[in-house]
């Protein structure tokens, strides 16, 4: 599987069970997993790195568990105890719950759509379908609007069922243009400049050309296809850290789409 199912992705899945977090969570930014699975009683000697367990949190205390790096733990506490706090020493997420058959559940759903969309991007890329494909696989996965433009700043694909409020993004959707006002704005205020410099994927914050928080990746500006930016723009809700680990898997799948046209030009 090409996605990386980040820690903030976990949480942010796992947000109406209220969960609490471990320093060592809060503190493992690049934490990723491949699957999830039940912690087992006896851990096997090499266990698979980058998967999430689950335990109970009573099991969780009496044994002496030593994740492989990459792992964490999502400890079902099944007796609700406000003392039960994530430990320290581990990647750690409690969840006060008396049924750790649904959380467990809730979780290999979650990762199966992961999966389903991570594979459906791969078909697509193999198929050599077009960006507006990619788009609309991927417009599921998110509730902010999402556009892709050329160094032309014209509009080259977008989530077509996703809405949006601003009216400038309004008019880009309908006539594929910013409006002129906004192109000459963009270059007067350098907001065209600082949004070229997201070499790597990243927010950028009000004051800007939208006034919202915005996801961006900017692209190799000698691609072949002349793709200036990908972004994701915060008008419906707050932009997360999931957000952004999710629109990183998207903007990986255009760059490898960018590296088959300049194969085949």
């Amino acid at each position: 599987m090409n996605i990386k199912i980040t820690l903030p992705m976990i949480v942010e899945h796992l947000g109406d069970f209220n969960p609490l977090i471990s320093s060592a969570a809060e503190n493992s930014e690049s934490l990723w997993f491949r699957s999830v699975a039940l912690l087992p009683k006896v851990p096997p000697e090499t266990p698979p790195g980058h998967t999430l367990y689950v335990s109970q949190m009573k099991h969780l205390k009496k044994r002496a568990v030593r994740l492989s790096e990459g792992c964490a733990v999502v400890a079902v506490d099944e007796s609700r105890s406000p003392a039960a706090q994530p430990g320290d020493s581990a990647a750690t997420i409690v969840i006060r719950h008396d049924d750790l058959a649904e959380v467990f559940s809730s979780l290999q759903n979650f990762f199966a759509s992961m999966a389903q969309w991570d594979a459906a991007m791969e078909l697509a890329l193999a198929r050599r379908r077009s960006l507006q494909a990619l788009i609309d696989l991927s417009e599921p996965y998110f509730s902010n609007p999402i556009f892709m433009v050329n160094r032309s700043l014209k509009l080259v694909a977008y989530t077509r069922n996703i809405p949006v409020k601003h009216p400038a993004l309004v008019e880009l959707a309908r006539t594929g243009n910013f409006p002129r006002e906004m192109v000459a704005s963009l270059s007067r205020r350098k907001y065209l400049e600082k949004s070229e410099s997201f070499t790597e994927i990243g927010s950028h914050h009000p004051p800007n050309y939208i006034n919202c928080t915005i996801i961006i990746k900017a692209f190799d500006p000698t691609n072949p296809l002349r793709l200036n930016t990908i972004s994701l723009y915060g008008l419906n809700s707050r932009p997360t850290e999931a957000d952004l680990a999710k629109l990183s898997f998207l903007a990986a799948s255009v760059v490898h789409h960018i590296a088959d046209a300049a194969s085949e030009s």
